[in-house]
């Protein structure tokens, strides 16, 4: 008797490890994803034909990590009022990791008061937050240093004022909607030295120029993806802060140049 328990006993055994070896076998192999895809960097705003052969946004691109995609959705002469009602639509359907936003000398030289130029840019920021996207925003570089104005015929004093409460709101708006700014003014007279050009959508920055932009936007853009999504944590909410009291109906003088930037 004791020896049927035993051959039992073994027989039980061998298909309990045939049964799991066959399920083993059935049981389907994991599925191993690769690294979820970059989210792409955009860049909306004013754009130009460049003097170089390859754009500032072209140049930048080939500094950030691989795998990032680049959508330059720049349209010469563009405003912020064109960026928030045609450009970011587009960019949103992107779903950006960063957008920058080069706007200002177009809508300042243009006569676009200040007010109106605050609350488009502050609609823009807030729609980018509100997804998760990080924003950079551009100030608008020294104008006084545009080739061929000379303290004779321009008042480049009320000029430079003039850049300077522009630059002072579009900070206030950009940190009260979480976005990094990059200050275009002590570069002034390296994107608006000799070899720039004018036309009627905007400028044309020499090649020393445009790398210097490209140096500048791309270490931003780099900065920002590398520091991951927007999220409440990081700072007040998009809608927390009003319009700074500084921004005002200020226009451009009558005596500056009439092209935009």
């Amino acid at each position: 008797m004791g020896y049927w328990i035993l051959v039992t006993i073994v027989v039980l055994a061998g298909l309990a490890v045939l049964v799991a070896v066959v399920a083993s076998e059935a049981r389907p192999a994991p599925i191993r994803r690769g690294p979820a895809p970059r989210r792409p960097w955009v860049v909306l705003g004013s754009g130009a034909p460049d003097g170089t052969p390859r754009g500032w946004v072209a140049l930048a691109a080939g500094t950030l990590p691989a795998g990032v995609a680049v959508h330059d959705l720049s349209e010469p002469g563009a405003t912020i009022a064109d960026v928030r009602l045609a450009q970011l639509p587009a960019a949103l359907a992107l779903e950006p990791a960063v957008v920058t936003v080069l706007t200002g000398p177009v809508d300042l030289l243009g006569g676009v008061p200040l007010i109106d130029y605050a609350e488009d840019l502050s609609e823009t920021l807030t729609a980018l937050a509100a997804v998760g996207c990080r924003a950079v925003v551009v100030t608008v570089p020294d104008l006084s240093r545009l080739p061929g104005l000379t303290e004779g015929d321009r008042d480049l004093a009320g000029l430079r004022t003039l850049v300077a409460t522009w630059n002072a709101a579009i900070v206030q708006v950009a940190r009260s909607r979480r976005a990094a700014v990059v200050d275009l003014s002590p570069a002034s007279r390296a994107l608006l030295g000799p070899g720039t050009s004018l036309d009627g959508r905007g400028f044309r920055p020499g090649p020393a120029a445009t790398e210097r932009l490209a140096t500048l936007l791309g270490r931003a853009a780099a900065r920002a993806l590398a520091t991951g999504p927007l999220t409440a944590g990081d700072s007040e909410g998009p809608d927390a802060d009003p319009l700074p009291r500084t921004v005002g109906p200020a226009t451009v003088p009558r005596t500056a140049p009439g092209h935009g930037v």
